[in-house]
């Protein structure tokens, strides 16, 4: 017990401090989506449209790209060497299909069992439908990678693999999975392992969907996301929709 208490103690301590002041404020079919301010977090999108170029081959095409934070680190990194260290990432979007609201509790109800039912005994069904799509995204980011570093880029859809699924509250979903790829940029071989994290909260009728990638080295990672994400989402809806501070 005394261990695991000290686990949880580390983490929160690594993790970093939501500040007062919102980091952006976004019009997003009328419904007010603001994101809180993170200490040493930047909105990157808003500021650089290389990065949200990116940012956009890794928008599923089902959803619409909001925003993208990085660490001010990372931030620098991208826009100077192309190569970030990968500290934990977030990308804001919408369904599009939502956009215009209307989705009601029930909608959300179906949309998070069918979510859970996905990423559950039915994941291997899914992800062999959906290998076409993630293929053409992966083309969609060596055309943009290539251009954002002045080199080739070939990349490998890789493999994906579920870890939970957990309905947080009556209007939001997490999932959270592992992926492994690698491939080439500017003839070097690059592997990369990262924890993913998805929450979709229904806001003023709208499904928003906050995606948060961090590089895997040790087990403590995906924990460690999970907290993070749970603290960017508990400010997003405490600021955001027509019920915001």
């Amino acid at each position: 017990m005394h261990r695991v208490v000290c686990v949880m103690v580390a983490i929160m301590l690594a993790l970093p401090i939501l500040a007062q002041q919102p980091m952006g404020t976004f019009d997003v079919g009328g419904a007010k989506v603001t994101v809180p301010s993170v200490e040493g977090y930047v909105d990157a999108c808003s500021v650089d449209e290389r990065i949200e170029s990116l940012a956009k081959t890794l928008t599923p095409h089902s959803n619409e790209l909001i925003s993208c934070f990085f660490t001010s680190e990372d931030f620098d990194e991208l826009r100077t060497t192309g190569g970030p260290k990968l500290s934990p990432y977030f990308l804001l979007q919408v369904m599009t299909a939502s956009k215009g609201g209307g989705i009601s509790q029930a909608h959300f109800d179906a949309f998070a069992t069918q979510l859970e039912t996905m990423f559950g005994a039915q994941f291997e069904k899914f992800w062999q439908e959906n290998k076409k799509a993630i293929g053409e995204q992966i083309e969609r980011a060596e055309v943009e990678g290539a251009a954002f570093i002045g080199a080739d880029v070939e990349l490998e859809v890789g493999q994906m693999a579920p870890i939970e699924t957990t309905r947080v509250a009556e209007n939001q979903v997490t999932s959270v999975w592992m992926t492994q790829g690698g491939g080439t940029a500017a003839g070097v071989t690059i592997s990369i392992k990262q924890v993913q994290t998805s929450t979709a909260l229904l806001i003023d009728g709208r499904v928003i969907v906050l995606f948060a990638y961090q590089r895997y080295e040790k087990p403590s990672d995906a924990d460690a996301l999970k907290t993070l994400t749970q603290q960017w989402v508990d400010g997003i809806v405490k600021l955001s929709g027509s019920d915001g501070e």
